[in-house]
């Protein structure tokens, strides 16, 4: 299935093609195709996903998975969460390699870790979370010298006036 096309400053265009399995998005199973103006095609990136047996009819709804699959970070607590991206069924490609049938949702909410604003896969059939992609993340508090445009000879010395 085409997903986007793009023409750079010579003439190339990039197509995007995403595969599907009985109508659903396959994650990690898309090519990019480098086509010259005369149509040949001169490049090919990606790797779509051979011999998919995957059901594409989940068990569960996506708002019943996303409800289960939070359910462990507010203990007996009433779940409060906001929903980014409503979630979207797509085939998911498991850690060990296996395809899993799955939703993709974008969630914000105050858990027992804390706020937390994520990009959820669940399980469509057991509403478990398979994979947690943080959209927010924290650091660690550096200071930052100028270094006043030398080098350090020692590495003992403050490196220039802190900012």
């Amino acid at each position: 299935m085409p997903v986007s096309e793009t023409r750079d400053a010579q003439g190339f265009r990039y197509l995007k093609l995403r595969q599907t399995h009985g109508g659903v998005p396959v994650q990690q199973g898309e090519l990019i195709l480098q086509v010259a103006e005369d149509g040949a095609v001169l490049a090919v990136a990606g790797r779509p996903r051979a011999g998919l047996t995957i059901g594409t009819t989940p068990s569960l709804t996506g708002d019943a998975a996303l409800a289960r699959g939070l359910a462990p970070e507010f203990g007996a607590g009433t779940p409060r969460y906001k929903v980014h991206e409503a979630p979207k069924l797509e085939i998911y490609t498991n850690t060990d390699g296996s395809p899993v049938l799955a939703y993709r949702t974008a969630v914000e909410y105050v858990g027992q870790r804390g706020f937390a604003f994520e990009e959820l896969v669940l399980d469509a059939d057991r509403g478990t979370v398979i994979a947690r992609l943080p959209r927010m993340h924290t650091a660690l508090n550096r200071s930052i010298y100028d270094g006043k445009k030398a080098c350090l000879s020692t590495g003992s010395e403050l490196p220039g006036t802190l900012l």
